[in-house]
């Protein structure tokens, strides 16, 4: 089904007026509340809040609020009608009431979350959810998507299978799509009752495993803290290397495993010390934790079960990248993306085309080299 915007009125205060529609017919057609948010020269990029009519509607407004505000960025509501019997349009007077409900409904959100410093927006689209969210990504140049963790609709057809078992029981069909086809960063707003407050962060938590890859999730923690007055806490996770073999480990072995982990736990807590310091220079409170577990990804889940965080920021990807940089996240985003009780904001990494094609050879050769040995 072809994706059709809504022109929607703005919300407007006393210091702001509406964008001029500048897109031609048929375009995505947005109104907000911030005197030329899309077409200025300072090429903003909206945060993009998802959301679909359940009780996780609410959250997600206010997380892209706070969000928004923290980045100083412009606020987009959007929701999208998908057809009711999965096949084709309604009749059109029940589709045009449908409209109505909705729009009423993006107004009221968009009130109860208030207005995003930048402005904000409301948008209402057909189609299939998925699609239609990535479009209005594109065509807004959005930097940020916000979602719930959960939908009610029906599984589409051929879409994504096996990632469901990836990435936990409780992602829904549409945040499962959105993860593996934007190229925006992503938070993800679990199941439960919206936060009181538009800016609810005030401990912010950061897993890096010391690639450049999870590095690249600091810079955007670094300005939600600053924005919003939080505490960072970066966390590394040392684990436990394996041995080969099925024979019960010797002294020696186990000796060697000891001196390993020993060095891994230093090198870990001296590479957080120079992050620390480095983001402690830009005026943003941070601290450190290096911890050991037998596996990273429930480790974290404890710490952020126990440590009572607000955000959860991290990058989509870290150490793995080098071997699957054709997958679009990780395990660790894998494994926490249906599980985390906080919003988790999943980061993309920028990988370089050089890095990409060096990987790209070395895969070659790899091939190479197994069908030389068979």
């Amino acid at each position: 089904m072809t994706s059709v915007s809504q022109p929607i009125a703005p919300h407007r205060t006393a210091s702001t007026s509406s964008i001029a529609d500048q897109r031609p017919a048929r375009a995505p057609v947005l109104t907000a509340d911030s005197a030329n948010v899309m077409a200025s020269k300072t090429a903003l990029h909206p945060v993009l809040a998802c959301v679909d009519g359940t009780g996780a509607s609410e959250a997600v407004v206010r997380h892209a609020r706070a969000l928004a505000d923290a980045l100083g960025d412009p606020l987009v509501v959007l929701q999208v009608l998908e057809p009711l019997n999965g096949q084709g349009p309604a009749d059109p007077i029940d589709w045009a009431l449908r409209q109505r409900e909705v729009r009423t409904r993006l107004e009221a959100l968009s009130g109860r979350a208030g207005h995003a410093s930048c402005g904000t927006g409301i948008m209402l689209r057909e189609g299939w959810a998925p699609d239609a969210i990535s479009d209005a990504a594109r065509s807004l140049s959005a930097g940020l998507i916000v979602l719930g963790t959960r939908d009610h609709a029906p599984e589409q057809p051929g879409g994504l299978p096996g990632l469901a078992s990836t990435t936990g029981p409780l992602l829904g069909h549409t945040a499962r799509d959105i993860l593996a086809r934007t190229c925006q960063s992503v938070l993800l707003q679990p199941p439960g009752p919206a936060p009181e407050t538009p800016q609810p962060y005030r401990r912010i938590l950061v897993p890096l495993d010391g690639s450049c890859w999870s590095e690249a999730a600091v810079p955007m923690a670094v300005r939600l803290a600053r924005g919003s007055g939080a505490e960072l806490l970066l966390a590394h996770v040392v684990t436990r290397p394996e041995l080969t073999g099925q024979q019960p480990p010797e002294a020696d072995d186990l000796a060697l495993l000891d001196r390993l982990v020993a060095r891994n736990e230093r090198t870990g807590r001296a590479y957080l010390d120079r992050l620390r310091r480095s983001i402690s220079d830009s005026g943003v409170k941070v601290d450190t934790l290096t911890f050991r577990c037998e596996d990273s990804r429930s480790g974290l889940a404890d710490l952020i079960d126990a440590a009572g965080f607000d955000l959860v920021v991290l990058s989509a990807r870290g150490h793995g990248a080098v071997a699957g940089v054709d997958m679009p996240y990780g395990s660790t985003v894998g494994y926490l993306a249906g599980r985390c009780p906080v919003p988790m904001l999943v980061v993309r990494p920028d990988i370089p085309a050089a890095q990409s094609a060096a990987r790209s050879a070395n895969r070659k050769l790899a091939r190479s080299r197994f069908r030389l040995q068979g």
